[in-house]
């Protein structure tokens, strides 16, 4: 995800827009090693002894609360640039950027590369907010201007479940860059 998104600001600048980055996974302390051996074991243990679904909802919740927090960072972000555009990468039960956009009359274009919700259950199992994800997936189809999928398969899942947006949706398959140059083997990987 992150080489996709990095291509995508990369392709912005070489046509002269002014991008803004505001990246989620760039908060302060995410990147740092957690040096506390007892409280990892804990952590361990108590995933081992907590039911699926509940580890999952926990986990769940703290993704929400995260959310919270990046859209009072990026409503304060909005106030300072004042851009003309938002374009997201869609996330799992983050809704922090279409309310944001909303709230302050911005586009906003939508990057989906994954049914969220779908693809949450089959990997990491049931939630309490599975019910509440799927809201929020609806409401980001809905409130885009425009949504970006990476496959023909993406656009026929959104088409069944929200036929009334299939006009803004836009498929642009993951391809290798023309402006960087690959070996062989790198393209067989």
């Amino acid at each position: 995800p992150g080489t996709h998104m990095r291509e995508v600001i990369e392709a912005l600048e070489r046509k002269g827009h002014t991008v803004i980055k505001f990246i989620a996974g760039d908060d302060e302390g995410l990147n740092r090693p957690n040096t506390n051996i007892e409280r990892t074991g804990f952590k361990a243990l108590f995933k081992w002894l907590t039911p699926d679904w509940i580890w999952q909802s926990l986990k769940d919740w703290d993704l929400k609360r995260c959310d919270k927090r990046y859209a009072r960072k990026l409503e304060r972000l909005i106030e300072s640039e004042r851009p003309d555009v938002i374009y997201e990468r869609a996330y799992y039960l983050m809704a922090s950027g279409v309310i944001t956009a909303k709230k302050f009359g911005i586009p906003l274009i939508m990057e989906m590369n994954a049914p969220y919700t779908e693809e949450k259950i089959y990997l990491e199992g049931k939630s309490f907010f599975i019910q509440q994800s799927h809201a929020i997936e609806k409401l980001q189809v809905q409130s885009a201007d425009k949504i970006y999928v990476v496959s023909s398969a993406l656009l026929g899942y959104f088409q069944k479940r929200y036929p009334d947006v299939v006009e803004k949706i836009v498929v642009i398959p993951n391809a290798i860059n023309p402006f960087k140059s690959y070996s062989n083997s790198a393209l067989l990987a």
